[in-house]
C-alpha cells in the first residue's frame, strides 16, 4: 500500500526532527512512531533490515514494537519481492489511517501553539 505523498513529505520532516532530539537529548523518541514515520518516507514499504539499521534500539525491543503494530493491524510483515530470503514491513490501510490521524493532529497541534 503506498502513502499518499503529503504523508511521505511530512514523514521525512519529522524524521528530521527525531534525529535531531536524540543527537541533542541522546534519548530516541518513541519507536512505533519511528517505524510509522520510516513506512511513511518510504511510501508504505520498508525492509526489516533498514528499520533494524535506523532505529538505535535492540533488535528484541524493535521486534516487541513491530509485534505490537501487526496485532492490531497497522502492519503486515511479508516476503521481499526482491530478494525472497528478506523480510518486508508494510503499511495496512489501517496503518495508513492511523498515520494520517497523527499528521492531522499534529498539524493541530501545531497551528494552536503558533496562535498562542
Amino acid at each position: 500500500m503506498n502513502s499518499p505523498p503529503d504523508l511521505i513529505n511530512f514523514a521525512n520532516r519529522r524524521l528530521r526532527l527525531c534525529r535531531s532530539e536524540r543527537k541533542r537529548f541522546k534519548i530516541s523518541p518513541q519507536i512505533p512512531l519511528e517505524i510509522f514515520l520510516l513506512l511513511g518516507a518510504q511510501g508504505g514499504s520498508i525492509p526489516l533490515s533498514q528499520i533494524y539499521e535506523q532505529i538505535p534500539a535492540t533488535e528484541k525491543a524493535i521486534r516487541l514494537h513491530l509485534h505490537g503494530l501487526l496485532s492490531n493491524g497497522s502492519i503486515v510483515e511479508q516476503t521481499s519481492t526482491e530478494d525472497k530470503r528478506s523480510k518486508e514491513i508494510v503499511f495496512t490501510q489501517r496503518g495508513i489511517e492511523e498515520f494520517s490521524a497523527y499528521v492531522y493532529d499534529y498539524k493541530e497541534f501545531r497551528m494552536n501553539e503558533a496562535a498562542e
